[in-house]
């Protein structure tokens, strides 16, 4: 560019204060804005306005090949920088991309259209659009790859009471009737459908960009989903019960052997003060001990962690435990009180218990002596 051009050009930014956007190909770009009236738009090093100027708000960038221009306090325009032409008009930016630091923690942009009031994905790095396909996309950032590595492209979309999963624009669960919901903390989603059934996607296999049919989807009765994975999915087949373990049941939820309650609650934490702290070795100050109700041939009881009757399936009722560590049970219509551990404040039902353990397996097939 030659001195008299560039002066012109300083000349020009200094009348409209100029402020640079970015770079592409050579070219440098800047939004101005008019003393006067308050305008804005787009000049390049050039010194020639790509765009009219028009009464706006100062909020424009650029993002790799992809100039955004504010046109009013909600809505864009984007014009491809290697063509100058605008891609999209007066779309509004629900979800902006983010590769602060090289780290994609957002790669796309989520766009609303602007007439047809729907939304899509744009990705800048590559150009690549959805389309203005869903009424709602939610993006799902903790799902792990067969080696470990978390899939940030991954993307809950729906549309007119279907849903889908999308990763990389391409319908990984293909869209159906049903909301589907990601299973926290692992790399499994769940579908429900019209009748209320649900179906269990594990995405086990190394290469994520398969369609479902390459993986095992389960369809099931219900499922409830734990708050953390500490504890286990509660699976209901075929009016049976089994709870799962996030990192290990995903082969043993075919197995229909694996359902063997009638009913299961989810399973509560109890912490109990350590009365002999200075005593004991570990000098905590409480111990933590985990329950679930269990119903088994219509009678009630109580596991720990690791599926193990600790209170046995004999109770016609059962309650939650209470601040004492107490549940309060009902057998042969006789109301008793027993502790996480199993022991009753009747003489005869605890000698009812007693028998149950010694002569009974328990429910994970163990006889226990």
């Amino acid at each position: 560019m030659g001195i008299l051009k560039k002066l012109k050009l300083r000349l020009k930014l200094i009348r409209y204060h100029g402020k640079k956007l970015g770079e592409f190909n050579g070219k440098v770009f800047y939004s101005v804005r008019a003393k006067k009236n308050a305008e804005y738009g787009v000049i390049d090093n050039h010194g020639n306005m790509l765009y009219d100027m028009v009464k706006s708000h100062d909020n424009y960038f650029v993002d790799e090949n992809f100039l955004f221009m504010a046109i009013d306090i909600s809505h864009y325009d984007v014009v491809d920088l290697r063509t100058e032409e605008k891609i999209f008009t007066g779309v509004e930016v629900l979800e902006r991309a983010d590769r602060s630091n090289n780290i994609q923690s957002k790669p796309y942009y989520i766009l609303k259209s602007s007439l047809s009031k729907l939304i899509g994905l744009f990705n800048p790095a590559s150009g690549d659009f959805s389309g203005f396909s869903y009424d709602a996309i939610q993006q799902v950032d903790i799902i792990n790859d067969y080696y470990g590595n978390p899939r940030k492209d991954v993307y809950i979309a729906s549309s007119d009471g279907q849903s889908c999963v999308l990763t990389g624009f391409k319908e990984f669960i293909p869209m159906g009737k049903g909301q589907i919901q990601y299973v926290n903390f692992s790399n499994r989603f769940v579908r429900k459908k019209e009748d209320g059934r649900k179906i269990i996607y594990n995405i086990i296999a190394p290469n994520i960009e398969l369609t479902p049919n390459d993986y095992n989807a389960l369809e099931v009765d219900n499922i409830e989903i734990p708050e953390s994975n500490i504890f286990p999915l509660i699976i209901t087949k075929n009016n049976k019960v089994g709870l799962f373990d996030f990192q290990s049941y995903d082969d043993k939820i075919f197995d229909s052997s694996n359902y063997i309650y009638d009913e299961a609650h989810p399973y509560q934490t109890i912490i109990i003060d350590n009365p002999n702290k200075s005593a004991h070795k570990s000098g905590r100050d409480h111990f933590v001990k985990m329950r679930a109700a269990v119903k088994i041939d219509g009678k009630w009881g109580y596991i720990d962690f690791d599926k193990k009757e600790v209170i046995p399936c004999m109770f016609d009722k059962i309650s939650d435990f209470d601040e004492r560590h107490c549940a309060t049970a009902v057998i042969n219509k006789k109301q008793v009180a027993i502790d996480v551990d199993g022991k009753c404040n009747d003489e005869e039902i605890s000698q009812l218990i007693d028998e149950y353990f010694t002569g009974h397996k328990a429910s994970n097939g163990i006889e226990i002596k």
